[in-house]
């Protein structure tokens, strides 16, 4: 029985990886994703040193 079992998830995985890699871009993706979260975190750092917030513990917790 956990033999089918592994092979029941192995070809499932398989199925997965082969649909991410055919109809989307998942480098592409995280890339996009990371990118937009270091501009979001460099943009609302530069917005609170505007603000008058100098302490980097308070900017960067």
């Amino acid at each position: 029985m956990p033999r089918r079992l592994h092979l029941t998830r192995s070809h499932a995985i398989l199925r997965i990886r082969r649909r991410l890699e055919q109809d989307s871009f998942p480098r592409i993706q995280m890339s996009l994703i990371v990118g937009l979260t270091g501009a979001a975190g460099l943009l609302f750092s530069f917005v609170l040193l505007e603000l008058g917030v100098t302490g980097m513990a308070l900017r960067y917790p």
